[in-house]
């Protein structure tokens, strides 16, 4: 549900800079993440592409053929010979290199983000749905 409205937030912030840059969001995922991150930029972002990351013999034979099935342009899922631990240093060591980051945005056009729980943009709506179903 949180990651429905994080791509409509990400389309919005998009239109509304000058010179927006495209969205490259990377995800690591043990098994639901990935597939509701697909599905949700998918059809709630015009502006955006995403990369997930799942270990390759680490999830459900059911999960992996959500992921690898799931025809979208702006979609990809790379199964990775490690586990989710390893899925996700890798993407946080990306973030951490300041260079990779310029080259892709100089290069490429791509602004680099998450969606997984790095992400505010994913945060922010689970902690008001949580705070609402409590109260």
């Amino acid at each position: 549900m949180a990651l429905q409205l994080t791509a409509k937030i990400f389309n919005y912030a998009s239109k509304m800079e000058r010179n927006a840059l495209k969205s490259l969001v990377l995800v690591a995922t043990s098994g639901d993440t990935g597939g509701a991150v697909m599905n949700a930029f998918s059809r709630h972002s015009d502006n955006t592409d995403v990369i997930v990351l799942f270990p390759e013999d680490g999830i459900s034979s059911i999960q992996k053929a959500q992921l690898t099935s799931f025809d979208h342009p702006n979609c990809k899922a790379l199964g990775i010979k490690g586990d989710f631990d390893f899925c996700q240093s890798a993407i946080k060591s990306i973030f951490e290199n300041k260079e990779l980051e310029s080259l892709y945005a100089d290069k490429f056009g791509y602004r680099l983000s998450s969606a997984n729980s790095i992400n505010f943009a994913r945060l922010l709506p689970q902690i008001v749905y949580h705070a609402f179903s409590y109260s």
